[in-house]
């Protein structure tokens, strides 16, 4: 199952962090910050928002059930956004978001259609196309 080799999650301490508060560079708030690891060896760091994008930049898939599942996941997804501020970032709510993400990208990697994508492709710091 290709979706087995992506990877959301903490590293245990003294790795490095596979979630990352970095500040806004307008506001100066901290921002949390979800790696993703390609088995290619590409990492990219995707702000939650930026799955909630990616799964509206895909649009519409090839057959009914490819549909309904990515129309779940942007449901699932825009409800999870109402974490805002502090509570967000605190660990129950990011692990918890990391379960769900990867979650997502088992079911949806399922997609040969999702998973070739070029916008998932470049979510994901992939070649696109050529």
């Amino acid at each position: 199952r290709q979706s087995r080799t992506w990877h959301l999650r903490l590293m245990r301490h003294g790795e490095t962090p596979w979630t990352s508060l970095i500040n806004d560079a307008r506001t100066g708030a901290p921002i949390m910050y979800y790696t993703c690891q390609a088995p290619t060896g590409s990492i990219t760091q995707q702000r939650f928002s930026s799955f909630v994008k990616l799964l509206d930049s895909v649009g519409r898939l090839a057959d009914g059930k490819q549909n309904d599942r990515l129309e779940h996941w942007k449901r699932t997804l825009l409800l999870e956004k109402r974490h805002t501020g502090a509570k967000s970032r605190s660990q129950p709510v990011v692990q918890a978001r990391i379960g769900m993400l990867q979650r997502m990208l088992d079911d949806l990697f399922d997609f040969p259609a999702f998973a070739e994508h070029p916008a998932v492709r470049h979510f994901l710091g992939l070649p696109v196309g050529n």
